[in-house]
């Protein structure tokens, strides 16, 4: 320790310079990787860079020499002591400073010998002293400002050379062979032979041109790294969030994964979808929506760190994150979005979907497409759920979705087969409480799957643009129906069948309906037309010029589920319904606010000359109450459930 004290004014006075680098050092990875940091961390940071630049490591291998030269009597020795003098604290140095800007050890490994080479290059180019220490400061600004760029990359991008052994190899061989031409000199004027002034110019003239080899090689290396990034960045990242896009997903997914199988981490597949984002941009302009979006794709970052996150196109985005943070932070990303929404009602929805264990990259490559759209199902099962956020795919949902692939697949033999079946269900006169006529419901009695409910093929059908055939399949069955009826003397009462919104451009369904009552010979008095209020919202102007001719058909058209959305008031005025259809919802969970509701209905109803029909009535009570606020029809399991025709005639529902 004494020896090294005793060093030390020695070392300062010959290596200035160098010291001098050693503050340039500091100040240079400040502006490349610390200014983003906190006053206090910001200095430390300084310091620690500066303790372990090539000041210190220039320092420790001179002390060693030193120590070591005097026992050394080969020029080979010589050689070998000077080396390993340099180069094994710059190991651990190299190493402290990869940990310190926490980037990659090629990274580290430009920004670090950017300062040797500057070193050599002066020591080379000066006559003195004095000459050797500005070289020295003069180069090293130099070689910051020519390779600021680079490392102004680099620091933002966090991938740069990070498997370039090519470079890091190029590197290390460049600095061996300036060291050894530089401890030439040396080696030659300490004893083990002479020098000539040519020989020493010829030296310094080799020096001199492998220092600029060495700076031409990692300038040229590290730019055509950077436009082979540039091109990958625009293969592989999202220009509007900065995410990768799916071709990134297929290319590196297995890879992660391996990685994370090591550390006994499960990865998972996801899917996001900000319910109702485009509200949002509506509201506040698509500009503010893609600064939102890209808030998100920080936010996701956050949450999952190292992860694949994408982003597909609008307000969708998936990838590859570990599934043991999956929960927690779809939670966390979930608070987020709801407290920088705004006045939007912007929510999130997302599917996870637990990647196989012993995958492949292979059987990845192969099928993650198949894995990225059982995490959406996943985002679809919750989307209209308002208490959930997010759900790990399961059997339920598989089942769920195959049953709905099932339908869309075999609805035309349904129609062919008759698996699809009519259900009537009486709808009766409020004051004489007799039977008026019946509502026309869709029943599929599957051979795979039995029995069949509404809600478990019409959405998917309405998904695919399919429901018309439904739809155009009730109107024919009636016709067919009661064409049979009429045969046996009965009389089948008049029906209203429902239009879905989708039927409306999916096929000409005034044409069909016309000539399906040709067809059968039925008259316009015993059909009318139901149509949902969200058929409603989506063309106005469409609707009206329906409605139109569905009247100059005779035929009457109600609303059904009135009371289900926003707009109902402005659509009696604009549409020229005959009867509106309150939503069972109302009497599903009855009270007194109810009650006015339903009573102020009907009296403006009554005022606009339209009928009413309650929906859902289960008790007598309930009945009661419609009587008495002058509604002109009900339905409802308290009269009969969907019954078909067979049934029918059991409970004598057929007029003779």
């Amino acid at each position: 320790m004494r020896e090294l004290i005793h060093f030390l004014p020695t070392y300062f006075a010959k290596n200035f310079g160098i010291v001098l680098q050693g503050f340039l050092f500091a100040i240079a990875n400040d502006a490349f990787f610390f200014r983003a940091l906190s006053g206090r961390k910001r200095w430390l940071m300084g310091i620690l860079t500066f303790l372990v630049s090539f000041n210190t490591i220039n320092f420790l291998a001179a002390f060693s020499y030193t120590q070591l030269a005097p026992q050394i009597t080969t020029p080979m020795g010589d050689f070998a002591v000077a080396v390993l003098a340099t180069f094994t604290p710059m190991i651990p140095g190299l190493f402290l400073y990869r940990k310190l800007i926490d980037q990659t050890y090629s990274t580290a490994l430009l920004g670090y010998m950017l300062f040797p080479l500057a070193s050599c290059l002066a020591m080379m180019s000066a006559f003195s002293h004095m000459q050797r220490t500005i070289y020295t400061v003069a180069i090293s600004i130099l070689f910051i400002f020519l390779f600021r760029q680079e490392m102004e990359y680099l620091a933002k991008k966090h991938r740069m050379l990070h498997s370039s052994v090519y470079f890091n190899v190029g590197v290390c061989a460049f600095m061996l062979l300036i060291l050894a031409e530089t401890e030439s000199p040396r080696i030659l004027l300490r004893g083990y032979g002479s020098i000539t002034p040519d020989y020493e110019n010829t030296l310094a003239a080799i020096g001199l041109l492998l220092t600029l080899a060495a700076v031409a090689f990692i300038k040229f290396d590290i730019r055509s790294i950077m436009r082979y990034e540039d091109y990958l960045h625009m293969y592989e990242d999202d220009p509007l969030t900065g995410l990768k896009k799916n071709s990134f997903m297929a290319d590196h997914g297995p890879s992660l994964i391996r990685s994370w199988n090591t550390k006994g981490w499960k990865p998972a597949m996801f899917f996001i979808n900000l319910k109702q984002f485009s509200m949002y941009n509506r509201m506040y302009g698509s500009i503010k929506g893609d600064e939102v979006l890209n808030q998100l794709s920080g936010k996701l970052q956050t949450l999952f760190p190292g992860s694949i996150l994408c982003h597909m196109s609008d307000d969708y985005f998936f990838g590859i994150i570990p599934e043991h943070m999956a929960g927690e932070g779809m939670d966390k990303f979930s608070q987020y979005l709801l407290s920088c929404r705004g006045e939007a009602q912007t929510e999130l929805k997302a599917g996870i979907y637990l990647l196989p264990k012993d995958i492949t990259k292979v059987n990845f490559q192969a099928h993650y497409m198949e894995y990225l759209d059982r995490a959406r199902m996943a985002m679809e099962w919750v989307y209209d759920r308002n208490d959930e956020s997010f759900t790990h795919y399961n059997k339920e949902i598989s089942d769920h979705f195959k049953r709905h692939l099932y339908v869309t697949r075999y609805i035309k033999r349904a129609v062919e087969k008759r698996w699809l079946k009519v259900y009537y269900q009486p709808v009766i006169d409020v004051k004489t409480e007799k039977l008026l006529k019946y509502e026309a419901l869709a029943r599929w009695d599957d051979p795979a799957y039995g029995l069949l409910q509404p809600w478990q093929f019409i959405e998917p059908l309405e998904k695919a643009n399919l429901v018309y055939k439904v739809d155009t399949f009730i109107l024919a069955q009636y016709g067919r129906e009661r064409q049979e009826c009429m045969k046996r003397g009965e009389h089948l009462a008049p029906i209203s069948f429902n239009l879905s919104r989708t039927d409306f451009y999916s096929c000409d369904i005034y044409r069909i309906v016309k000539d399906t009552m040709e067809q059968y010979e039925i008259p316009p008095d015993a059909l009318h037309v139901e149509i949902t209020e969200s058929a409603v919202t989506r063309d106005l102007e469409q609707l009206k010029e329906a409605i139109r001719k569905f009247h100059d058909l005779g035929l009457e058209v109600w609303m059904d589920d009135f009371g289900s959305g926003y707009s109902n008031l402005n659509i009696l005025k604009e549409l020229d319904f005959d009867v509106i259809k309150l939503d069972m919802a109302f009497l599903r969970n009855f009270n007194c606010d109810s009650a006015i509701i339903i009573k102020n209905i009907i009296h403006m109803a009554r005022e606009l000359n339209i009928r009413t029909l309650a929906e859902g009535v289960e008790t007598r009570d309930l009945f009661d109450f419609l009587q008495k606020a002058g509604c002109d029809m009900a339905q409802g399991y308290y009269f009969s459930r969907p019954i078909p025709l067979e049934e029918i005639r059991e409970k004598h529902f057929l007029l003779p």
